[in-house]
């Protein structure tokens, strides 16, 4: 009968034998990923603007409906930069 200790020592000696002789392990590198998510946006900043339209063409009433215009030009591009500046809810 073999003697025990001979029994453990050998699995041992092999188990070394074997690590000596593996390869390196080549860590991994981060990938990064980007990732596009939906945000949606608020009713009430994708609103159709007012348009202002003339009644008689007087030069009284074009101006005013020019200012009405501008205004509104001015009240929509307000809506799409906070459409630009959304964040994730």
């Amino acid at each position: 009968m073999p003697c025990p200790i001979k029994l453990l020592i050998l699995p041992l000696l092999l188990t070394l034998a074997a690590c000596a002789t593996t390869k390196q392990v080549k860590v991994p590198e981060v990938q990064l990923v980007e990732v596009l998510k939906y945000i949606p946006v608020p009713s009430e900043l994708t609103k159709d603007c007012h348009i202002e339209e003339s009644g008689a063409p007087t030069v009284e009433e074009l101006v005013r409906v020019a200012n009405a215009r501008k205004t509104s030009l001015a009240n929509c591009n307000v809506d799409k930069q906070k459409i630009r500046t959304l964040k994730e809810p």
